[in-house]
């Protein structure tokens, strides 16, 4: 398993069919349909605050994705944090999860 920091711009089109199995799994409100604001996502992007982090197979095949924002916490301003937004890993892939999350701890700092 490869892990990577990408841009979203680039993987985006690729991580749809997992944020859709994502959803299925664990979305409480299927009333409420998926529906990412890409858009915001670019923006944030481009400001600088977003990170996303793949997991990948050796093949390239994307099985998995950790994205965070990074800013100042609202509650304590002097301090810079990583604030994740969403972790999935896919089910055929589970067991690397624990490994890209510490993958990502040490990028993110």
């Amino acid at each position: 398993m490869n892990f990577k920091r990408e841009l979203a711009c680039d993987v985006w089109q690729e991580m749809v069919p997992l944020l859709e199995k994502h959803w299925h799994e664990v979305a409480h409100f299927k009333d409420i349909l998926l529906d990412p604001d890409f858009e915001t996502y670019m923006k944030m992007e481009d400001a600088g605050i977003l990170r996303v982090y793949t997991a990948r197979t050796d093949e390239g095949l994307l099985v998995g994705y950790a994205i965070y924002f990074l800013k100042h916490n609202l509650h304590y301003k002097s301090s810079f944090q990583a604030l994740q937004d969403i972790i999935f890993i896919d089910p055929a892939h589970r067991g690397v999860g624990a490994k890209l999350i510490i993958w990502c701890d040490r990028e993110l700092k």
